[in-house]
């Protein structure tokens, strides 16, 4: 099943999970490009499970699969299969939360490389730990490691999702759907979307401004003029 099939799945647990939680506010969007490595298996049982995590504390990821005409203002995750063991000893991923904003043409390659994107997940860690842990696992660290790029920093908590390190009480935890956010977690995260937005919205306008010079200079030098 590919991401364009599991997007309907997702949006109608998102509508029925809304509804028992009898949520009254528009969730906050925040769009997410994954360069999906083809032997990568789960992800879309994985995404739909972010998703539903990031729903409850009001905010909605939309998937773009690949770096392709990713979006300026989108958090982009790369995949990594065959991970080097001296790499990031232990990790499973790793976010860069104060990389910048990057648009990706139909001119440059859908797996980005190195300083192209904002998380690497090393999958082939996660697959390791086993059939049945595997799916939830991957979930709970995409949502941790958006959520440190979202925060717009790296801190920790000492308990939840957002923990430096899962023991095997975290793992059972994530079997149950109990493995949650702490009221620390999600205030940090709502004041990080919005200095993001912020951010994105102050570097479009440089850029507006920037093309407006250079538009200018076009037409003083051909002698053009505008009404």
């Amino acid at each position: 099943m590919n991401l364009s099939c599991f997007a309907v799945l997702i949006g109608l647990l998102l509508a029925a999970d809304v509804s028992a939680q009898g949520a009254s506010k528009r969730p906050v969007l925040v769009p997410v490009c994954i360069a999906n490595d083809p032997h990568v298996r789960r992800v879309a049982e994985a995404l739909s499970f972010t998703s539903l995590i990031f729903e409850r504390v009001g905010v909605r990821i939309v998937w773009h699969q690949g770096f392709v005409g990713c979006d300026a203002g989108s958090i982009r995750i790369q995949l990594r299969e065959n991970t080097p063991a001296d790499e990031r000893p232990g990790a499973m991923a790793y976010a860069m939360p104060y990389a910048g904003f990057q648009v990706f043409t139909s001119g440059q390659g859908s797996t980005g490389s190195q300083g192209s994107f904002h998380i690497e997940v090393f999958y082939d860690r996660i697959e390791k730990m086993g059939e049945r842990l595997a799916p939830r696992l991957f979930a709970h660290v995409l949502t941790h490691e958006i959520i440190h790029v979202l925060q717009g920093q790296t801190q920790h908590a000492a308990e939840g999702i957002m923990k430096a390190r899962y023991t095997q009480n975290d793992y059972s935890a994530m079997l149950q759907r109990q493995l949650t956010l702490t009221r620390a977690d999600v205030e940090l995260l709502q004041q990080g979307i919005a200095a993001r937005a912020k951010r994105l919205r102050d570097e479009r306008l440089l850029l507006a401004g920037q093309k407006g010079i250079v538009t200018e200079e076009s037409e003083r030098s051909t002698g053009a003029s505008v009404d």
